[in-house]
C-alpha cells in the first residue's frame, strides 16, 4: 500500500485528483494510501488505477527481455519442439548438437544445416516455419515500432483515464522524452502518432501479404506445373508445406528449402525460381525500397497526412531505420542492381557452359544463384564444382551487409567514407579471421586426414557464410576423401555437418555475434567505429580545433539519417543523442537507465583517499556546495566580486592602450574564485598555483598516459603542485581557527574544515585540496571562456554594447559614488545576461557531456546497451536552426520574452546533473562586463580572429583590444 508511483504512469498523472503533473518520480509521488478518498475517488478505483500504473512500471522495466528471446527462449523452445516432434519423423533420430544447430540457423535466418532436410516430418516443418517467420528481420522489427506507438498514445490515454476521475484537464509537455526530433519539416504530436501507427499497419500488411502472396505463388506453380509436384510427390512432402515454408524461408532470408538438394532438384523449373527470386529482393536488399513505393502510391491515391509525413521523416527521425530516404533507397538500389549485375556477368562468363538447360533457363538459373548469394543462400548448384573466382566473389557478396550503398559525398565527406570503408576492410575480417584459425585448429585432424574436403577455401566459404546469415555450404563429398578405407555415405547436408562438436559451436557463436545487433529486438544506432583504439576520435578533435566541432555532428547526422548514431570516441563505444528529445532523456533518466561518466584521466588528476571514483566523489561534493551556490548566500558575494573586478581593472587596465582579453578574464575570474572560496586576497599567495592550471586543463581530455613530455604529465604534476599548495593553506588555516586568532570566514574551506562524514570523521587535509581543485577547474575556464567571448561581440557589435552600456549606466545612476552592487542590482542587467547567454550559445565552454547506459534500454529506436557511453552535444545543439533560425547570427534577442525551446540551451547541462555553480558563474560575468562598460569603451586589433577549441574555445591570438576610456 505504500509503493510509490508517479511519472511512469503517464504524462501528468501524480495518483491524486487535481494535482499537478508529476516530473520526478522520486520527488512528487503519492502512495496509494494518499491518493483514497480525495474528491470522492473511490477506493475500488484508484486501487484499479495503482494497478494499472504498476503494471505500466513492470512493463517499462522489462524492455531489456527482448534481447534474450531469440537465443535464451526461441532456441531452446525449438529444440524441445523438435525432440517432440521427431516421433513423427521419417528417419533416424538426430543428435542433440544437430538440431541445436538448426534451431540457431533458423531464429538467425541463416540456411546452414548439419541434417538432411527431408530428415523432419511436415509437423516439424511447419514448426521451423513459424520460428522462420517471428525471427525474420522485417517482423522482428515490428515490436520496436509497436512499442515506440504505445509510447506516443500513452499521454492520449491518460488523459482519457482523467476524464474517467472527472480530473481537470492537463495538457501534456509537447517535449517528452519519448518525442522523435523532426528533421526536415515539424509536425504536431497527433501526426507523429498517426503516422506511426500507419507505418506499424503498413510493415504489417506487407509482411503478411507477401508472405501470403509469394505461398500462394509457389503453390499455384506446383499445381500447375505436375513435374514440379511430382518430385515433392516422389520425396514424400505435401505441396502446402513446402509452398509455406519455403516462401517464408526465402523472404525471411532464411534459405531452408525442404529438400535434400536445395533448389537443384527445381533447376528446371524457371517459373519457380523467378517467384523466389522476387521473394528474396522484397523481403531483404530492397525491403527500404518497396516499402517506400508502397507508402509513395499510397500517399498519391489518399493524399493522407500521415503518409506524407512519413515520406518526409524518414529513417532514425521516426525510429524505423528501414524506412529510407527517397535518396538513399535510390542509391541502395542502384547498389544492388549493380553488385548483381557485375557477379551475373563474371558467373555467367566462368560458369556457362556448367549451367545446362535452355539459353532462358541459363540466365534464370544463374540469376537466381546471384541473387542468393547475397541473402537466402538457396542454390542450384553445388558450390564444390564452381570455379575458384566465383566462390571468391561469392564470398564478398555474403560479406557485404544488406543494405551496402555508394551514396555521392562532398569533398569534406570523403575522408569520413574512408576511415568508415577502411575499418569494413580491417576490422571485421580480423574477426572473421579469428574464427577460421579456431575453426581450423578443432578440425586439425580432419584438415591433416581429409585435405581436400577441409581445405581452407571451403572453411572460410562456411565462416563467412554462417557470419552473413546467408547459408551456402560447399557440402562434404566422400568421393573427395584420401583415405576411402572407412566407410563414408555421401549426405545432403552443409559442410559443417563433418565438423567435430566444437567446430559446430564455433560457428553457432560466429552467427550469434552476427546477429548481435537485431537479436535485441531492435538495433543498434547507425554509425562507424573508425579506426582501432581511437576510433573518429581525430576527427572531432581535428573539428574542434578549427572551431566548428559541431560539424562532426551535423556531417553524421546527415551521413546516417538519424539523429542518433554511434562512434567511437577516446577508446569508447560512444551513442550521440542529438537534438532536443534525446537531451531531455539523458538529463530526466540520470541514475534510472544512465548515470554520469567522466574520462578516464578524472580519476587520476583528482585522486580520491577515499578511494572512490571521480563519479562518486563529485556526487559528495554536489552535497557540500548547496548553500554555497545558492542565490541567497551568493547575494553577499555580489559587493565581493564588484570590489574585485572594479580594483583590477583600475590596477591592471587604466592607462593601457592595448590588452589581451583572454589572459586577462583568466586571472581576474581565478582572483574571484581564490577570495569568494579561500579568502584569499594576497595577489602573491594566489600565483603559486595559478600558473599551472591550464596544464590541468589540458590534461582532463588527453590520453591518461603518463609518460615525460606529454600532457596527461605535465597535467599530474601540476595537479599535485596544487593540491600541495592548497594543503598548505589548508594547514594554515586550521591553526588560526585552532588558536582563534582569526574570525573564521564563511566560504567553502571552513565549511570542509568542519564538515563531517556519516561516521562522524573530519576530511583529511589532501580530500580537501583535492575537492577545492575541482571545484577551481570547475569554474575557472568556463567563466573567463564566456567573458571574453562576451568581450569579443561587444566589439563587433556596437548597436549591442550601446544597449549593454545603457542598461548599466541606469543601474550606476541609483547608486551613490563608490557604492557597491547589491544583489538586487545584478538582477536588472537582464539585456546583459541575454548577451552573455547567446555567448554561451555561439561559444559554450562546455563541449557536451557523457553518460553510462546502467541498463539496456530503447531510445528513438534503437537499442542502446549496458556499459555503453552516451554523448550530448552542446555545439551541435545550440547551432541546430531548427531550434535557433540563422543560427550563426549573433542576436542577443533570442532569449527575451518567452526565452528559447527547452532543453536546446544546455551550456549547464541539464537535469540533476546540472552545473551547481550556474548561479555563481552568472553572477560573476555580469559583475565583471559592468565593470568594464562603465570605464571603457573598445575595438579589436585583429578583425579575423579565429577561434580554437582545445578543449575550451579561445580567440587564436588570445583577443587583442585597444581600450577607449569613458
Amino acid at each position: 500500500m505504500g509503493i510509490k508511483y508517479g511519472k511512469y504512469c503517464g504524462v501528468g498523472w501524480t495518483g491524486c485528483p487535481g494535482e499537478e503533473p508529476c516530473d520526478d518520480l522520486d520527488g512528487c509521488c503519492k502512495t496509494h494510501d494518499e491518493c483514497v478518498g480525495k474528491r470522492g475517488v473511490t477506493n475500488v478505483k484508484c486501487h484499479e488505477k495503482f494497478k494499472r500504473c504498476m503494471q505500466k512500471v513492470e512493463k517499462s522495466g522489462r524492455e531489456g527481455f527482448s534481447s534474450v528471446c531469440p537465443y535464451g527462449v526461441a532456441v531452446p523452445t525449438m529444440v524441445q519442439g523438435m525432440d517432440l516432434a521427431i516421433l513423427f519423423s521419417r528417419r533416424t533420430s538426430p543428435k542433440n548438437i544437430d538440431l541445436y544447430f538448426t534451431s540457431v540457423s533458423t531464429v538467425t535466418d541463416s540456411s546452414m544445416a548439419t541434417l538432411e532436410m527431408e530428415t523432419f516430418s511436415n509437423s516439424q516443418l511447419l514448426f521451423m516455419t513459424f520460428f522462420m517467420f517471428v525471427g525474420g528481420e522485417i517482423f522482428s522489427s515490428l515490436p520496436q515500432l509497436y512499442f515506440r506507438l504505445a509510447k506516443l498514445k500513452k499521454g492520449r490515454r491518460i488523459r482519457e483515464s482523467q476524464n474517467e476521475f472527472q480530473l481537470k484537464e492537463i495538457v501534456p509537455d509537447e517535449k517528452t522524452e519519448e518525442q522523435t526530433t523532426i528533421v526536415g519539416g515539424g509536425s504536431s504530436k497527433i501526426v507523429e502518432m498517426k503516422s506511426i501507427e500507419c507505418l506499424a499497419f503498413l510493415v504489417t500488411f506487407y509482411v503478411i501479404f507477401f508472405n501470403l502472396l509469394g505461398f500462394l505463388a509457389v503453390l499455384t506453380y506446383l499445381k500447375v506445373v505436375k513435374s514440379a509436384e511430382d518430385v515433392l510427390r516422389i520425396k514424400g512432402l505435401n505441396a502446402k508445406t513446402f509452398s509455406v515454408f519455403t516462401a517464408v524461408s526465402t523472404f525471411t532470408n532464411c534459405g531452408f528449402i525442404p529438400t535434400n538438394e536445395s533448389m537443384a532438384v527445381f533447376r528446371e523449373d524457371s517459373g519457380l525460381l523467378l517467384i523466389l527470386i522476387v521473394q528474396t529482393l522484397m523481403g531483404n536488399t530492397l525491403y527500404p525500397v518497396f516499402l517506400r513505393i508502397l507508402i509513395w502510391v499510397l500517399e498519391k491515391i489518399t493524399g493522407k497526412t500521415e503518409l506524407v509525413y512519413l515520406l518526409r521523416n524518414s529513417g532514425g527521425n521516426i525510429g524505423y531505420t528501414h524506412l529510407m530516404s527517397r535518396e538513399r533507397c535510390f542509391y541502395l538500389l542502384i547498389t544492388a542492381v549493380g553488385f548483381i549485375g557485375v557477379q551475373f556477368a563474371v558467373y555467367c562468363w566462368l560458369e556457362w557452359k556448367s549451367v545446362g538447360g535452355s539459353f532462358y533457363r541459363k540466365i534464370v538459373g544463374s540469376l537466381f544463384q546471384v541473387v542468393n548469394s547475397r541473402h537466402t543462400g538457396e542454390s542450384v548448384v553445388d558450390l564444390s564444382t564452381l570455379n575458384t573466382a566465383v566462390l571468391v566473389l561469392i564470398i564478398l557478396m555474403m560479406y557485404l551487409p544488406p543494405y551496402t550503398s555508394y551514396l555521392p559525398t562532398s569533398k569534406q565527406e570523403e575522408e569520413e567514407d574512408g576511415k568508415m570503408k577502411k575499418n569494413l576492410v580491417f576490422s571485421q575480417p580480423i574477426y572473421l579471421t579469428i574464427f577460421i584459425i579456431l575453426v581450423c585448429i578443432t578440425e586439425k585432424r580432419s584438415i591433416k586426414n581429409d585435405p581436400l574436403n577441409f581445405n581452407l577455401l571451403s572453411i572460410a566459404l562456411e565462416v563467412i557464410s554462417a557470419y552473413g546469415n546467408v547459408g551456402f555450404s560447399m557440402g562434404y563429398s566422400c568421393g573427395r576423401r584420401i583415405n576411402l578405407r572407412d566407410g563414408c555415405i555421401d549426405g545432403y547436408f552443409g559442410f559443417v555437418g563433418k565438423w567435430s562438436y566444437a567446430g559446430k559451436l564455433l560457428l553457432i557463436l560466429s552467427k550469434k555475434s552476427s546477429s548481435s545487433e537485431t537479436a535485441t529486438g531492435g538495433h543498434l544506432p547507425p554509425g562507424s567505429s573508425g579506426w582501432p583504439i581511437i576510433g573518429e576520435s581525430l576527427t572531432l578533435l581535428y573539428d574542434a580545433w578549427r572551431g566548428h566541432p559541431e560539424k562532426f555532428f551535423f556531417d553524421r547526422i546527415a551521413k546516417y539519417s538519424s539523429p542518433v548514431f554511434r562512434t567511437n570516441l577516446f577508446g569508447q563505444r560512444v551513442v550521440v543523442f542529438f537534438g532536443t528529445a534525446g537531451n531531455k532523456y539523458l538529463f530526466s533518466h540520470e541514475n534510472k537507465t544512465v548515470q554520469s561518466w567522466l574520462m578516464p584521466s578524472y580519476d587520476k588528476l583528482f585522486p580520491s583517499t577515499a578511494n572512490i571514483s571521480a563519479v562518486e566523489e563529485g556526487l559528495r561534493l554536489r552535497k557540500l556546495l548547496p548553500g554555497y551556490v545558492k542565490p541567497e548566500a551568493l547575494s553577499g558575494y555580489v559587493g565581493i566580486m564588484d570590489e574585485i573586478a572594479n580594483r583590477y581593472f583600475k590596477e591592471c587596465w587604466e592607462g593601457k592602450g592595448n590588452v589581451v582579453v583572454h589572459a586577462a578574464m583568466k586571472n581576474i575570474t581565478f582572483w574571484i574564485a581564490s577570495r569568494v572560496f579561500l579568502s584569499i586576497e594576497d595577489p602573491v599567495e594566489m600565483a603559486d598555483f595559478w600558473e599551472p592550471f591550464d596544464a590541468v586543463n589540458d590534461g582532463v581530455v588527453a590520453i591518461p598516459i603518463d609518460l615525460p613530455g606529454t600532457a596527461f604529465n605535465k597535467a599530474m604534476k601540476a595537479s599535485k603542485h596544487i593540491r600541495n599548495e592548497l594543503v598548505s593553506i589548508i594547514r594554515r588555516r586550521k591553526a588560526l581557527m585552532l588558536e582563534g586568532t582569526a574570525a573564521p570566514p564563511h566560504d567553502i574551506l571552513s565549511h570542509m574544515l568542519l564538515t563531517a562524514d556519516d561516521n562522524g570523521k573530519l576530511m583529511e587535509d589532501m580530500e580537501i585540496a583535492t575537492k577545492i581543485l575541482g571545484i577551481l577547474v570547475a569554474g575557472q575556464d568556463t567563466t573567463s571562456t564566456i567573458t571574453t567571448f562576451v568581450v569579443k561581440f561587444l566589439a563587433e557589435y556596437p548597436q549591442v554594447y550601446d544597449a549593454v552600456y545603457e542598461e548599466q549606466m541606469e543601474i550606476l545612476k541609483w547608486k551613490k559614488e563608490g557604492e557597491l552592487l547589491k544583489w538586487e542590482d545584478v538582477q536588472k542587467m537582464k539585456y546583459t545576461w541575454n548577451v552573455a547567454c547567446e555567448a554561451f550559445r555561439l561559444y559554450p565552454p562546455v563541449q557536451g557531456g557523457f553518460r553510462e547506459a546502467i541498463a539496456d534500454f530503447s531510445f528513438n529506436g534503437f537499442h542502446i546497451p549496458k556499459g555503453w557511453k552516451i554523448y550530448w552535444s552542446t555545439n551541435s545543439t545550440h547551432r541546430n536552426p531548427e531550434y535557433y533560425p540563422d543560427p550563426e547570427r549573433f542576436d542577443p534577442m533570442r532569449f527575451d520574452g518567452r526565452g528559447v525551446e527547452p532543453y536546446s540551451f544546455i551550456p549547464f547541462g541539464g537535469g540533476p546533473r546540472m552545473c551547481p555553480g550556474k548561479e555563481y558563474a552568472r553572477l560573476k560575468i555580469l559583475v565583471i562586463i559592468h565593470n568594464m562598460v562603465k570605464r571603457f569603451g573598445w575595438e579589436k586589433v585583429v578583425a579575423d580572429e579565429k577561434v580554437n577549441i582545445n578543449p575550451f574555445p579561445s580567440p587564436a591570438k588570445g583577443l587583442p583590444i585597444r581600450l577607449i576610456p569613458h
